[in-house]
């Protein structure tokens, strides 16, 4: 795979595991909110919360990771069908997401399915379809 295209210095993903099956994909990701992340440094001093909008480039991400669009490919956003959050995400906090992937047919679109929790907690739960970027 080539590089990975995202928004540096966001590192959304600290580990990553994925399954194929004949209908699509399920990804399992886990992220910790720390406050050494460079991307942290002034959000919210005193006060540690993982941004809502790092959820999306967490799943981006860890769908660039995984699955192919081509050989410079890369997967964008493309709707955010809904985007419920639970609970806040402070620091320490280590975030497991659990991630439906399957094509919508449509110009090579996958329909995300999205569910967060931190340790028995639900977090977030969002829906969501990526399309392939442009080069």
């Amino acid at each position: 795979m080539t590089a990975a295209r995202y928004a540096r210095p966001l590192d959304a993903v600290d580990e990553l595991s994925a399954t194929r099956s004949a209908t699509g994909w399920t990804l399992t990701i886990s992220k910790t909110v720390r406050r050494t992340d460079a991307y942290m440094s002034g959000h919210f001093p005193g006060l540690i919360l993982y941004p809502a909008v790092f959820l999306l480039e967490t799943v981006r991400q860890s769908v660039t990771r995984t699955v192919e669009t081509g050989p410079d490919g890369w997967w964008e956003i493309d709707t955010i069908r809904r985007l419920r959050l639970r609970r806040p995400m402070h620091e320490g906090h280590r975030l497991e997401l659990e991630v439906t992937l399957t094509p919508t047919g449509q110009g090579g679109s996958l329909a995300a399915s999205v569910a967060v929790r931190h340790g028995a907690e639900p977090v977030a739960d969002l829906s969501l379809t990526l399309a392939p970027g442009e080069t």
